[in-house]
């Protein structure tokens, strides 16, 4: 296989989402499973983490800074963990 831009793009894009996935999907079911066990991000992991990869793939390069930095990473956690909260 020749390596030229897109397929060194395709290989970043790709580590991005499943960087995004291990460091703040998981994290952030974890978390909710403790605090909030009966919430339907809970009952219905799958489709939640389907949304959650669908929207990473679609917004990779902007999840960088929450991926590599703690400070972002929390931030990013916090706020998602509100956003799913107060929407139920």
């Amino acid at each position: 296989m020749e390596l030229n831009f897109y397929n060194v793009l395709f290989a970043f894009w790709i580590a991005t989402v499943f960087m995004s996935m291990w460091k703040l999907y998981f994290p952030s079911i974890k978390i909710l499973e403790l605090a909030r066990p009966n919430s339907l991000v809970v009952k219905y992991q799958l489709m939640s983490f389907t949304i959650f990869l669908f929207m990473s793939w679609i917004f990779a390069p902007f999840l960088i800074p929450a991926i590599l930095s703690d400070k972002y990473r929390f931030t990013f956690i916090k706020s998602y963990l509100e956003t799913v909260d107060k929407n139920e």
